[in-house]
């Protein structure tokens, strides 16, 4: 049999690859043919059905990442990985390419948090054994796609070589409406509630004393903190089993790491007052929501120190989107609508990245 041909592209090209499968006589394959996948394959992979619906706008109003309110998101099939990448299968993809480029920045670890002690993650976290199975921090989105392109390329290699030849797939990260619709499958498609906030309180942030996630502080307006790191259990990420998944398989989709997506980033409203407290480098208040005062996650990198940061960002100037929260962020960025904004090449110990898949038949 001929070997297929695998679209080798550069990375620049990679957002194109289904509209070239498609001219070139492939489908995408019928949802639900998970099971015939090879099991090599398959066990990281979730299915995620066709999905049409609304989300209801978010709780409290970001004065720097502004965010769309209530919108429609429709997705096709495709499958999403179980998991934030980690470490160890990062560190296959730079074995395997012997590029050193593609190293994370462990020095992010210092250069986000200027006046914490973080030395011993930046010497440990990416090389040391115990880590393995921690989600690779310190990648830009760039080096993200790449990722999803060896990916690609080994997955495709697999499908050859078993009795799926038919079959090719296309690796890359999630549009920003593929990452809500994973967010909606896995947490409101089944809801009788499904407002965020009820959803936070009852049954996302802990059930039984015992949280379900990992993420930051919340503070108040005057700046001090009514969450801190350690009260759920992480201090900083934490291995991807540290808690159980979704009811489909799906871990840490919310905090832990944000995750790059391959959609821009931009303000959809108009700038709102803001209040700079210049000492801590800090946004201490939103424009009031539901008659209540909602109120920013306490950071203490630089991103405040730019006076650029605390204006409107617009489509032309780069951004892209990380959704989901990390170990460092307030509860406010864990709902689906907002983004932290970035430039392709930013490098942080707060994001990490998740690829998903399109299946596709001759």
């Amino acid at each position: 049999m001929k070997r297929p041909y695998y679209f080798k592209v550069s990375l620049k090209r990679n957002m194109k690859k289904l509209t070239l499968l498609t001219a070139l006589g492939f489908t995408s394959i019928v949802f639900g043919q998970n099971s015939s996948l090879p099991k090599s394959i398959g066990k990281n992979w979730v299915p995620i059905p066709s999905l049409n619906f609304k989300l209801d706008g978010i709780q409290g109003n970001d004065s720097v990442n502004f965010v769309k309110a209530c919108h429609k998101v429709k997705t096709d099939a495709f499958f999403v990985f179980n998991k934030e990448i980690t470490n160890q299968q990062y560190r296959e993809f730079v074995n395997a390419s012997k590029n050193t480029s593609m190293l994370p920045d462990t020095n992010s670890w210092n250069t986000d948090f200027e006046m914490a002690y973080n030395d011993p993650m930046r010497k440990n976290y990416f090389w040391h054994p115990h880590y393995f199975d921690y989600p690779v921090v310190g990648i830009s989105q760039t080096q993200a796609l790449a990722y999803c392109n060896w990916l690609q390329n080994k997955l495709n290699e697999q499908l050859f070589q078993s009795k799926n030849n038919d079959y090719t797939c296309v690796v890359t990260l999630p549009t920003e409406m593929q990452w809500e619709s994973v967010y909606y499958y896995s947490y409101l498609k089944d809801e009788k509630y499904t407002h965020f906030a009820w959803l936070l309180e009852n049954k996302l942030l802990k059930t039984k004393d015992k949280y379900n996630l990992n993420y930051g502080i919340d503070i108040t307006k005057e700046g001090f903190g009514t969450f801190d790191y350690m009260k759920d259990g992480g201090m900083y990420p934490v291995g991807y089993k540290k808690y159980k998944p979704t009811k489909h398989g799906i871990y840490n989709l919310l905090g832990n790491t944000a995750e790059w997506t391959s959609s821009p980033a931009y303000n959809f409203t108009d700038s709102s007052e803001v209040f700079f407290n210049k000492e801590t480098k800090q946004v201490i208040t939103y424009l009031k929501c539901n008659g209540k005062e909602n109120y920013d996650t306490a950071r203490s990198y630089e991103f405040y120190n730019n006076p650029y940061n605390l204006k409107p960002v617009y489509e032309k100037d780069g951004y892209v989107a990380a959704k989901g929260g990390s170990w460092c962020h307030s509860t406010f960025y864990l709902q689906p609508e907002v983004s932290l904004f970035c430039k392709p090449n930013e490098k942080h110990s707060y994001i990490g990245f998740r690829p998903v898949m399109t299946l596709l038949k001759k």
